[in-house]
């Protein structure tokens, strides 16, 4: 039987037994009492008005139950059987687990506990209907496209709302949706949890229903207080745990790191504060012994209301491993984020609303909130996509979030000892597996895993990098090891360094760039595997399987893919491609230019960076920030105070460098490229020291015989950095206190004169010499000159005199190393205290045959005028 049928409009009994014939055909029961058997499975049958008894007999769930032209909605629930037809009777289905709605507004369908079928008609007239898949794994189809809908996903796809043209079909617990393209002719099948919106998943799960943290109104900045336990609180919340000891330095530090860094990238701000009995942060920190727990905090919004919420207890044991990636970390994440509002991930059957988190997305990949690891004593580095959706959901979004623009990220073996998230704001990218020491599996598919890097037992490991949800990355170094690879829907290049490869470029116009001639490659398609496959006829690099890759481009010429054949490959010799676009050299940071030793430059000099090759500006920036003011600079390509000239870049900014202090210096990846456009090799933040004019030092020997140390030299360099000249910062110190107790006012020039002469020169020069200097400083005084001039000059003669002179030869020596002694002193050692007599003590033994030649014999000679014979 394979044509419609169609029943009178009587009561009637159909049995339709399985003839062989497999083409599809209706039964149209019409009006009556209808009773019908199927014993074949490609029948629909349609009801009409009446009560009818439908018995599905085979063991296939396609016998199909239409209630297209119903005048009013129906309620079926395929558990029971039972339908109200929208003709004002009733319905007994038997086994039938395939129906077509009405389309009418008040639809409403019940699944039952195995696999059913509904065909969802309607949306064209306002109205609403309910499919209820319940238990199995049901399929819903409709007749248009995804992009002809209004789509609601909640965040386990237990809920689907589809809306066009006023009416709106709710899907509960259905696990596949089919839509049928009529002007394409083509259904494309969609698992429900694929039209998950990632992006708002994170605040769905994990999350409690008007769970607003600390804040009155969510999305709104919130300034928030942090404390170290000082003593156990009085108010309790210690009973987790037993015991109490004071947070150690290491989580102290790593606590402030993980506040900082969501300053960055959160609405939130924090503040440290002092902890005592009286007083104390918002958040607190403290630490006990716990036998069951790593952690535990007391959340706001929760049925805690008193004092206890914000506070953090750590277990003892968990802090001995609270690096980045490590154990303690993750769990020092987990309960900062509980203090912040965050909770465990609903899960099925544990007693919450809403929607839960899928089982597939329940590890620490995407929640630290999870107590599941997506692979094996793999512990993240950072909040995961979820932790960090819900964060900014609460607190908004903060200004150190990722600007658009070229990135460089370089995958190193360490990064397979922990989990961390690859999240990239736009721009052309770039990701380099090259130096890793085994085969990769390298996903720029967003919301997907790579595995790269080795593991705490020396294994490659697996699942560690997830590519975030809105992450595409354009260019692609592979591993000269066995790759799998995957690009995603951008126009991808992929560099392939050897290996037994298999690449699949995805959507876009895809290119393999091969650092070789055409003729050392084999290139045909393989008809078994349905790919393209390329290999090495020298044996050396490997092979590679192509799908979807649409050009190879060689270092002589460049060959395009068809689609299905080796007759789609198109040769090309007519143009060379440019060197450049072969050139892996990366550009990194050699050094900073004039750096003296200690990481120390000399004040006067202007900054200037030397790297390993030439280099061109990018797009990126480069910051400058003074560390003990806070304040930062920032340079970009296109600032008139970034000077590039060959290897070496020079910055010029709108404030001089201050001397005596600390600077750090920090790259984006893409502030400089190479001229090939490689950007800048991964650098983290560099420090330096700007160090102090030595005609500071200079003065300060002469004036004091001694050394500035830490106290004095930060008085002058603050003068110096006002931008008062050095001289004028002698002349001013030449009125203190402590120049007037060695040289007291009441002195004649001349007792001035021979006082100063036998502090400065001691017993390197001859007495004749000694007095003539003598007089000269009594006649500069007699004409007028001030002392601070007269000192002023005479460092100044020391500094320039040639240390062969016969007369001032040893004194210009012994001035020179007085002066490197005090700058050890001062500089490297940081010595500290406003006593003149020991800073003097430090310099008076010196004399032109004093060995100052190596840092151990300053360090010694020092140390003995501070500590006696004794030291060493």
């Amino acid at each position: 039987m394979s044509k419609d049928l169609t029943l009178t409009k009587s009561n009637d009994k159909l049995t339709i037994t399985d003839d062989g014939d497999y083409q599809w055909f209706t039964v149209f029961a019409q009006e009556g009492d209808d009773e019908i058997i199927l014993q074949k499975s490609n029948v629909s049958v349609n009801p009409g008005q009446g009560n009818d008894r439908i018995v599905n007999e085979t063991n296939q769930p396609w016998p199909t139950v239409v209630y297209w032209d119903s005048p009013n909605g129906i309620q079926a629930d395929l558990q029971t059987g039972v339908v109200q037809d929208g003709w004002g009777t009733t319905d007994t289905l038997v086994n039938i687990h395939n129906l077509h709605t009405s389309g009418r507004n008040g639809d409403v369908i019940l699944g039952s506990s195995t696999e059913d079928y509904i065909w969802l008609n309607g949306f064209w007239q306002k109205g609403t209907s309910l499919i209820d898949g319940r238990g199995g794994n049901d399929t819903v189809t409709s007749n248009a496209p995804l992009s002809s809908y209004e789509l609601q996903v909640s965040a386990d796809a237990k809920e689907i709302r589809l809306t066009k043209n006023g009416y709106t079909a709710t899907l509960l617990n259905i696990e596949a949706i089919n839509l049928w393209d009529g002007q394409a002719g083509i259904t494309t099948h969609y698992q429900a949890v694929d039209l998950i919106d990632q992006s708002k998943v994170g605040p769905a799960v994990l999350l409690t229903s008007g769970q607003k943290g600390w804040a009155n109104q969510v999305g709104q900045p919130v300034s928030l207080s942090y404390s170290f336990m000082s003593g156990l609180p009085s108010y309790g919340g210690g009973q987790g745990g037993t015991g109490f000891e004071p947070p150690t330095e290491s989580y102290k530090q790593a606590v402030r790191a993980i506040l900082q860094e969501l300053q960055t990238q959160t609405g939130l701000q924090f503040t440290e504060v002092a902890d005592n009995g009286d007083s104390y942060g918002q958040l607190r920190f403290g630490t006990n012994q716990q036998s069951a727990t790593k952690g535990y905090s007391y959340t706001p919004g929760s049925s805690i209301t008193d004092e206890r919420l914000g506070d953090v207890w750590m277990d003892k044991d968990t802090l001995s491993s609270i690096a980045p990636g490590q154990e303690g970390w993750q769990a020092l994440l987990h309960e900062i984020a509980h203090a912040l509002g965050l909770s465990h991930p609903r899960q099925a059957g544990d007693g919450t609303t809403g929607p839960v988190l899928i089982d597939a997305w329940n590890n620490n990949a995407y929640t630290v909130m999870s107590s599941a690891n997506a692979s094996p004593d793999l512990w993240q580095s950072w909040y995961a996509p979820y932790d960090m959706q819900a964060l900014q959901y609460l607190y908004g979004v903060g200004s150190g979030t990722l600007p658009v623009q070229d990135n460089f990220y370089q995958l190193r073996n360490a990064d397979g000892k922990f989990l961390q998230t690859l999240t990239d704001a736009g721009g052309n990218d770039t990701l380099d597996a090259s130096a890793l020491s085994l085969g990769a599996i390298l996903d720029l598919r967003p919301g997907h895993f790579m595995s790269a890097g080795i593991d705490s037992s020396g294994a490659a490991s697996w699942n560690n990098i997830f590519t975030g949800y809105n992450t595409l990355i354009e260019r692609l170094y592979d591993t000269p090891h066995d790759d799998v690879i995957w690009g995603n829907t951008l126009d991808n290049t992929i560099h392939w360094s050897g290996g037994n490869d298999v690449i699949d470029g995805q959507a876009g116009i895809d290119t393999l760039v091969i650092d070789g001639p055409r003729s050392q490659f084999d290139l045909g398609y393989s008809d078994y595997t349905n790919q393209f496959q390329l290999s090495d006829l020298q044996g050396q690099l490997g092979s590679v399987s192509l799908n979807s890759i649409e050009k190879i481009i060689f270092r002589d010429s460049a060959v395009t893919l068809g689609a299905t054949s080796a007759n789609a490959i198109s040769e090309s010799t007519t143009s060379t491609p440019p060197a450049l676009f072969f050139d892996r050299t990366v550009p990194f940071l050699q050094s900073i230019g004039t750096a003296t030793s200690n990481n120390r430059i000399l004040p006067e000099a202007q900054l200037t960076l030397l790297l390993n090759e030439a280099i061109q500006p990018g797009n990126g920036q480069i910051k400058l920030t003074n560390v003990g003011k806070g304040t930062t600079e920032t340079f970009s390509g296109t600032s008139k105070n970034l000077i590039i000239q060959g290897n070496k870049l020079s910055l010029s900014g709108e404030r001089p460098l201050q001397i005596n202090t600390t600077y750090k210096i920090e790259f984006d990846s893409t502030a400089i490229t190479d001229m090939a456009g490689n950007p800048l090799t991964t650098t983290p933040a560099q420090t330096f020291r700007v160090g102090n004019p030595d005609g500071l030092y200079q003065f300060f020997v002469v004036a004091f015989g001694a050394a500035p140390g830490g106290v004095y030299m930060d008085q002058l360099s603050e003068a110096y950095n006002y931008g008062l000249s050095i001289k004028t910062i002698v002349n001013i110190f030449t009125t203190k206190t402590q120049f007037t107790d060695t040289y007291a006012t009441s002195l004649t020039h001349a007792q001035l004169a021979n006082k100063l002469v036998n502090n400065i020169v001691k017993t390197s020069a001859s007495a004749q010499d000694k007095t003539n200097a003598i007089k000269d400083i009594t006649d500069a005084l007699d004409y007028g000159m001030t002392v601070g001039d007269v000192i002023y000059t005479v460092f100044g003669n020391l500094a320039n005199q040639s240390i062969s002179d016969p007369h001032w030869g040893g004194t210009a020596l012994q001035f020179q190393k007085q002066t490197s002694v005090a700058k050890y002193l001062t500089e490297v050692m940081d010595y500290r205290t406003s006593e003149l007599p020991i800073l003097q003590s430090v310099l008076s033994g010196i004399t032109p045959q004093t060995d100052v030649s190596t840092s151990d014999n300053i360090v010694n000679l020092i140390g003995i005028a501070l500590y006696g014979s004794g030291h060493t």
